[in-house]
Parts: structure tokens; C-alpha cells; sequence
């Protein structure tokens, strides 16, 4: 996984939950942010993004206010308002679904879950050993990571 530094993200930040994730991060996210989904923030020891602003260190746990904006910017917001250093290296290694880091897999194994098509032409597969999604590089990863080059998380690191 990417850092130690872990995430609790609100429900109306989905999205940025998802980019997290893309990014490698261990980021859980609920639609609506409970006491106890505070309360295991801060025993988990997650930084806990949110736009609300009656949650301010609530139960304990670090606040982060990525603001109202586009995904890009609040991407941006959090890689360099929290220091973080991702790696493109760590990109697409959790499960977008349910959050657990993924295993690299042989295209044989895979094989029969995975269409002609794309085992044609992709030899990279990687599963999550949780719900069973298959991931590879395809157009969905590559919009993706248009979307985190667009941000700018990378400009500073490199």
C-alpha cells in the first residue's frame, strides 16, 4: 500500500474517495458520516475528509476540508495539504470496490473471467482477493489516470 496515512471519506465525497483509492490510498467511505464511523476514524487512525463543517475535529479525529471544487482540485488539495508523496508505482493497486490492495495474477488464471478481447491484448491482470474484481489497463484505468494527471499530485514529486 501506498503510506501509512489511511482516509475516512464522507459520503459527498465519493469521487475523491475513488481517486484515493486510484492513487493507492486505504480509504474507506460511507454515504453518511456516522458517530461510530467517526469514532473508527479516530481509533483507525484516519485523517477524515469532509466538506462539513459542524464535523471540525470531531470525536477527536483530523479533519480535512478538500473544499467544493472539481475532483481535480481536491485531489490536488489533499496530496499537498497533507504532504503526501504518491508513487505511479502504487497507482491501481486497491480495489476501487471495497478497498483492499489487489494481487498481481497471471493471465491464466484469469482467463476464463476475462473477456477474448482484452486478454488479446492486455497481459497485466491484477484481482482483489476480497470481492473478486479483476483489474487491468484499459481505457477505464487510462481516464482515470487522465483525471489524476490532470490534478497535478505528480508535478511536485518528480
Amino acid at each position: 500500500m501506498q503510506s501509512t496515512i489511511r482516509f475516512a471519506v464522507d459520503g459527498m465525497l465519493g469521487r475523491l474517495a475513488k481517486y484515493l483509492r486510484a492513487l493507492g490510498y486505504d480509504t474507506v467511505h460511507r454515504r453518511t458520516p456516522s458517530a461510530e464511523f467517526l469514532r473508527e476514524a479516530r481509533r483507525e487512525g484516519r485523517v477524515f475528509i469532509t466538506l462539513r463543517k459542524n464535523i471540525r475535529e470531531k470525536h477527536g479525529c483530523k479533519v480535512f476540508d478538500p473544499g467544493e471544487a472539481p475532483v481535480e482540485a481536491q485531489l490536488y488539495r489533499v496530496v499537498h495539504g497533507l504532504n503526501l508523496e504518491p508513487s505511479r508505482d502504487q497507482i491501481l493497486t486497491i480495489c476501487l470496490g471495497c478497498n483492499e490492495p489487489t494481487l498481481e495474477v497471471s493471465v491464466e488464471e484469469v482467463a476464463a473471467k476475462v473477456p477474448e478481447r482484452v486478454r488479446e491484448k492486455i497481459s497485466d491482470y491484477r484481482i482483489c482477493p476480497k470481492c473478486g474484481k479483476i483489474f487491468w489497463w484499459g481505457s477505464h484505468a487510462d481516464r482515470m489516470m487522465n483525471v489524476i494527471e490532470k490534478s497535478g499530485v505528480f508535478e511536485s514529486a518528480e
